[in-house]
């Protein structure tokens, strides 16, 4: 079944992620090496992480379809219109409430000139 294959590509890459600030060990600006799963490897200094950063060109379309994380914008308009959908629903139970139970407060809130029509003003 091609175990190998399967297990090589499965593998991760440890990748070494650079610490923003310097630790005591780095403050003097030497390179070091490293041993991390037996590969030997050069920690880069303060300033060539500096120029490695300022070197990075990236273009829009780079940005928008490696950076941004649509599952998480799918999720915020998701959770926004049920929000807007749960308001809005309370407020429509909220009004057939008080249009039932309290008439009073309904012609406060939405009056109407019926006096006036039924008195022939209108």
């Amino acid at each position: 079944m091609g175990t190998s294959e399967d297990a090589k590509e499965c593998e991760l890459k440890h990748r070494i992620i650079p610490k923003l600030t310097p630790g005591k060990e780095e403050s003097n600006g030497s390179k070091k090496s490293c041993k991390c799963s037996g590969d030997d490897y050069k920690v880069e200094t303060a300033e060539e992480r500096k120029l490695r950063y300022e070197n990075t060109k990236i273009s829009f379309s780079d940005y928008f379809l490696r950076c941004i994380d649509f599952d998480e914008i799918k999720l915020f308009l998701g959770l926004l219109f049920a929000i807007i959908f749960t308001v809005g629903g309370l407020t429509i139970i909220y009004l057939c409430f008080i249009f039932v139970f309290k008439p009073s407060m309904w012609q406060m809130y939405f009056p109407t000139n019926m006096d006036r029509i039924n008195s022939g003003e209108l």
